[in-house]
């Protein structure tokens, strides 16, 4: 089975109109349609769905929230025309094409939930309120989800990240959890005996079902990709001065910053050593530190010189990051030559907020060029503009990044800002410098992309850097 197989349930709403209160549909709204449907919590690939980390969801925009009042007639006197109505406030939502939820499959057994799954699927008839009624088709896939025209990403965010991002745009939607197809027939149960009063001698009130996760989905534009750390380089001799670095020297100066984020590693344990020293653990290669020196940009006369740079790391993988931050402190780390063993620079953590360069790489652009020039993954260089634009698809999507938001790329063997360097002059290790093939770049993007936007091979230690494009 490739490892790009995916599960997807496509739901199609025979009305074009949602009565939900959400947008997106939530993914436990569905499993709770697939047990209606099917009448049974047991029905096959349902126990799967429930322990299920939460999908991704390909929808279009809805429209906006439309509400009015309908007049409910008094059934208990169907015959009088005068009897009393009620007037029950409605809130609905135009809904243009179908919504798709993905999950990743990891093996054959998988596969196999997945089919029985889309069997169960397949016997929805309503997802929502009473009025949404809903067909579901499923389908294995060979490529993974991403947006296209009109059709957005919407991504989980991770509850420990969602805990740093107070105010973040987005929708909380509920979702499975182990545990919730019991609460879903306890509930059911519940409903069936609410007029056997019993002892009580009163008909019993039932409940919501209570046991869901609740996360926080954001469009694949918005999604937090990337934590950092931002350092300002000072002088070893003197913390009110910059140590300015060449911008083709990114690599240097990120060797540099390797050195320094492993030395505060030590104390910390194996598992943060690793992830300081670019060791990834088996199974998750992208479960690490990347050291980016950051030229001047954005001013009309910034050098390009790296007085700046960043520690980043994936939105999931904070924690040891943070212990790396705690250890940092405000007396910051030497930089170490390799030749020399003396410190060129102090690297000292600095707030993201008013520093000037920093919102050229960290803010939202629909347009970025390369400050430093990218390896492509897969070291190609034959000038065969499908094959590139394939690879930088694959660059793309190996740092987060939907590919679905690309609207155009330029490859160029120049520079396209002042202060990128020229290839000829960009410092690599000698098997790099006769292997590595290197592009600038300029990507345009459909929906402005927020940054840090490095790509490709080399993106760990500052090459394939982009910045908002100044012009």
């Amino acid at each position: 089975m490739a490892a790009a197989d995916h599960l997807v349930l496509e739901a199609r709403f025979l009305g074009d109109s949602y009565g939900g209160s959400e947008w997106p549909p939530a993914p436990f709204r569905l499993m709770q349609a697939i047990v209606a449907g099917n009448r049974s919590i047991d029905a096959p690939g349902l126990g799967w769905l429930e322990a299920q980390p939460a999908p991704v969801i390909l929808a279009a925009d809805a429209s906006a929230p439309i509400d009015f009042r309908r007049s409910i007639p008094n059934n208990a006197r169907p015959g009088d025309s005068g009897g009393a109505t009620t007037m029950r406030e409605v809130r609905r939502r135009l809904v243009r094409g179908p919504v798709r939820y993905c999950w990743p499959l990891r093996d054959a057994a998988d596969r196999d939930a997945a089919n029985q799954l889309i069997a169960s699927a397949e016997k929805v008839h309503t997802l929502g309120t009473g009025e949404d009624m809903c067909v579901v088709r499923g389908l294995i896939a060979g490529a993974a989800p991403q947006s296209a025209g009109d059709i957005r990403l919407w991504q989980p965010v991770a509850d420990d990240i969602a805990a740093f991002l107070p105010g973040t745009d987005g929708a909380r939607l509920r979702v499975p959890v182990p545990g919730s197809l019991q609460a879903l027939e306890a509930r059911f149960q519940a409903f069936q005996r609410r007029l056997q009063a019993g002892d009580q001698g009163w008909a019993q009130p039932v409940q919501r079902a209570a046991l869901h996760g609740t996360r926080l989905y954001q469009p694949s534009e918005a999604a937090p990709r990337s934590l950092v750390l931002a350092l300002r380089l000072t002088r070893p001799d003197d913390a009110a001065r910059t140590a300015r670095f060449a911008p083709a020297d990114a690599v240097v100066v990120a060797g540099m910053l390797r050195h320094a984020a492993m030395q505060l590693a030590q104390p910390l344990g194996d598992e943060v050593a690793g992830f300081a020293a670019g060791h990834a653990p088996e199974g998750n290669a992208d479960c690490r530190l990347s050291w980016v020196p950051l030229p001047t940009v954005g001013a009309e006369h910034a050098d390009g010189r790296a007085r700046r740079a960043l520690w980043i790391a994936r939105a999931a993988d904070h924690a040891p990051l943070l212990s790396l931050a705690a250890r940092l402190g405000e007396d910051g780390v030497p930089l170490v030559d390799e030749d020399t063993g003396e410190a060129r620079a102090i690297a000292r953590p600095i707030a993201v907020a008013g520093e000037p360069v920093l919102p050229a790489y960290l803010d939202a652009a629909r347009e970025w060029v390369t400050v430093t020039p990218m390896v492509l993954p897969g070291d190609f260089g034959g000038g065969d503009l499908r094959v590139m634009t394939k690879l930088l698809h694959k660059a793309l999507r190996e740092s987060g990044i939907d590919p679905g938001l690309l609207a155009g790329a330029e490859f160029s063997r120049q520079p396209l800002i002042r202060q990128a360097p020229a290839l000829r002059e960009v410092r690599l290790k000698r098997w790099q410098a006769r292997s590595l093939i290197l592009y600038h770049l300029r990507l345009r993007f459909r929906e402005p992309v927020r940054g840090p936007l490095v790509l490709g091979r080399g993106r760990h230690y500052g090459l394939g850097l982009f910045c908002a494009n100044p012009k």
